[in-house]
């Protein structure tokens, strides 16, 4: 927990994406990194009231990612 609100995840997110640029995984416009819709965490066996935070979660962490690819991957 002491890393939590630190960046830490962010950090690791942007270096990830440096990488895929630099392997040139990543297409124009950012193409190339995203979220896989049927992941892991992705199906969801509680009625629907009970998975409002994952989906705000993952809404926020798609939200990031795209940052993230904008500011790392549009910069090259």
């Amino acid at each position: 927990m002491r890393y939590r609100g630190n960046g830490v995840g962010r950090g690791l997110l942007e270096e990830g994406v440096r990488v895929a640029v630099q392997r040139g995984c990543i297409l124009g416009g950012g193409k190339g990194v995203e979220f896989e819709g049927g992941h892991a965490n992705s199906h969801r066996v509680l009625p629907e009231m009970f998975n409002r935070g994952f989906e705000r979660s993952e809404r926020r962490a798609r939200a990031v990612l795209e940052e993230v690819v904008a500011e790392v991957g549009g910069g090259r």
